[in-house]
């Protein structure tokens, strides 16, 4: 299975460093494993946009405590979600502010 990326850094001759633009996250990935993407997959959009939860920043600091990201990171992985977006971003300098739902069924 293929997914789209793009090669943010190249580590070395063997490894790169790809965000993928359809989930967000980064990975280094060897350079054996990374194709040229055909241009009609490119038409449509990324669909990760950079964001942050609306109304939650941290108590101390500029950023969350690595045990803080820890455990949003357990409470929401491999959950259904649902972000409403409160406030559109502008790039990467400024996200879009987002509430955040679980579907709980």
């Amino acid at each position: 299975m293929w997914y789209r990326g793009r090669i943010t850094k190249v580590v070395d001759d063997q490894f790169v460093e790809v965000f993928y633009v359809d989930f967000g996250n980064i990975e280094t990935v060897p350079v054996s494993k990374v194709k040229i993407i055909k241009e009609e997959w490119t038409e449509l959009p990324a669909q990760a946009i950079q964001c942050s939860l609306a109304s939650i920043s941290p108590v101390s600091g500029p950023t969350w405590p690595d045990a803080v990201v820890a455990r949003f990171k357990n409470l929401t992985i491999q959950k259904m979600l649902v972000g409403k977006v409160i406030e559109k971003g502008k790039g990467r300098t400024m996200p879009s502010l987002l509430c955040l739902y679980s579907l709980v069924f």
